[in-house]
Order: C-alpha cells, then structure tokens, then sequence
C-alpha cells in the first residue's frame, strides 16, 4: 500500500492528527502508515504510553504521541473525569439526555479535576509542524472548539476532518450539529458522509427492557425505533479554490483524503478535472489514475477478508 499512496502524492508531505487517539489509529488510516506524517494526540497518560508502545515497535513509521489536553482557548479548564475513561470531557454531562439514555455506571463515580490545556495550533507551532491536511476528532464534545484552535491560517488549509457530533448529546455546552455543519460549511467544506449511532431508551440501566419485557421483540429489531445518539460526521474541502490556484501538491493530498474515506470515483474524478486545467499532465495522470484503482482494490480485498468493517 505505501507505493500506491505514494504515487498519488508524488513526493508531497502528507499530514494527519488523531485527536483523542486513546484506541489507536483508525482501521481507514491504516494505509497512511507508511507514508504520511502521523500525530496521536491524547490526554491520557496511560493511553499515551501505550500507544507509543503501539507503534514505537514498528520501525520507518514516522508517528508522533502528543501527550497533551487540548482546547479551543488553552489554559486551565476543569476536566470531568468519569468512571469509564471514555466518558471523560472538559464539558458537564449533567444533560436530559444523559440522564435518561445513559448507564450511570458509565458516568458515575466521577471526579473534577484542573488541567492545564493548550491550543491545537500551538501545539503545531511547538514540533515545527506547519502543515495539517487531514484531522479525527473524537473529545466528548469539544471537538468544534479544538479544531478552531488551529488557526485560520491552517484551517484554511486543511483538506479533511473526521469528527464526533452528539445529536443532541451527553454533553452540557457542546457544540450541535447545525453549527459545526455552518462553520465548515464557510470555511469552505463540503459534508461527505454521516456514520450514525442509536440508543435505545433505557429503564433501570437496562437498555433491552422496553423491547422484551414491553413490546417482547429482540434487539435491532425493526419495529422498535432508536433515536439517534450521535453521529461521526466526515468534512472535505471542496476543490474549486486548489483548482483556481493550479496547486497539484494540494490536490494529490486531496486524492488521499477521497481515498482514505473510499470515495476512489470523487479521487478518480479529480485527476481528470486537474488534467483538464493543466496541472496534471497526461503521463502523471495515468499513473495517480492506476493507483487509485490499486488502493480500491486492496480496500476491497480487506473488506472481503473481514479485515475491515463494511462502512468507513
């Protein structure tokens, strides 16, 4: 895989942050390994450690662990830290929605804390990292405000953001949908796709009761609604502006992000368009073409093996 992906970005730098990295990389980001610029960002000092276990062992990967706690403001914040480690946001969770969907034992007992935070963009500033194409943010809820933390100049250009939405969510204070939708909205991301989780209602902590005591049907079955509970929503830029400005560089990294999430027909799509405004020529179009059918290729033989799941 790393020669594929490295055809399409043609000698560019890729870079990529997975903020709140505690279970380690995403399976999508598997490909990049080998060749992308990697930053596993997490607060937890155990998780850190293990993950620069993870992938400290695995020799040529240029992965970096940032053991740090991030915010959109920096400074000290009040960490609510629960029983499951998970669960743990700089935001209260003392919502209606937690109250009546969540298992107490999840929350519960739970203490507060001070911890010292910093902004996503000075954390940049400080391993000299100037670039960032591509960004996972999974935080309890302060997702939004971490990724405004960058800075408009590298948010202007950031290609990709994968984050975690509540709908309406656990979390006192945290940022809904519609308002995450507007602001990448006008900074110039389209919305791609939505991988949505459901919570059933609950009686006594017990998640199965209405179901089969109630209405005595199984679990997942159809003629039980289950509301929506929140959703990892996935942001690209739209290609218009690297078009106008003739940035193949740009758009190679582009390419990757499409592929990465196996939209390979948007990916595929580009090269044309680039080749039509004369950044690609014919001889580099034909070989980003053919390795973008490769990683289709390899994608789906994983998928088929069970090696990855059916949706990204």
């Amino acid at each position: 895989m790393a020669r594929t992906v490295d055809l399409i970005l043609n000698g560019s730098r890729f870079v990529a942050a997975d903020v709140g990295a505690a279970n380690g990389l995403p399976l999508e980001w598997q490909p990049l390994l080998d060749s992308a610029c990697l930053y596993c960002v997490e607060p937890d000092p155990d998780a850190a450690r293990k993950l620069a276990d993870m992938y400290g062992t695995k020799p040529g990967i240029p992965l970096r662990v940032l053991p740090v706690a991030l915010s959109g403001t920096g400074g000290s914040r009040c960490l609510h830290r629960t029983n499951v480690p998970t669960g743990s946001s700089l935001l209260p969770f003392d919502t209606e929605m937690a109250r009546d969907y969540c298992d107490p034992s999840y929350f519960h007992p739970f203490i507060t804390v001070e911890v010292e935070t910093r902004r996503l963009g000075d954390v940049l500033d400080e391993v000299e990292e100037s670039q960032l194409d591509l960004i996972k943010l999974d935080t309890q809820g302060t997702e939004l405000e971490i990724l405004l933390g960058l800075g408009q100049e590298r948010l202007g250009r950031l290609l990709g953001i994968e984050l975690e939405i509540g709908l309406p969510g656990a979390y006192r204070g945290q940022a809904q949908f519609h308002e995450v939708q507007a602001t990448l909205v006008d900074a110039g991301f389209e919305l791609f796709d939505l991988r949505l989780a459901r919570a059933d209602l609950p009686r006594r902590g017990d998640d199965r009761f209405y179901r089969s005591q109630i209405f005595n049907v199984g679990p997942g079955d159809r003629s039980i609604a289950s509301r929506l509970w929140e959703t990892d929503a996935l942001f690209i830029r739209h290609p218009a502006a690297l078009l106008a400005d003739g940035d193949g560089a740009a758009l190679r990294r582009l390419m990757v992000v499409y592929c990465t999430y196996r939209f390979f027909p948007e990916a595929y799509h580009l090269v044309s368009v680039a080749q039509s405004h004369g950044i690609l020529d014919d001889e580099e179009a034909a070989r980003t073409r053919s390795a973008i059918v490769s990683w289709h290729g390899h994608t789906a033989r994983a998928i088929a093996q069970g090696a990855l799941p059916v949706t990204w």
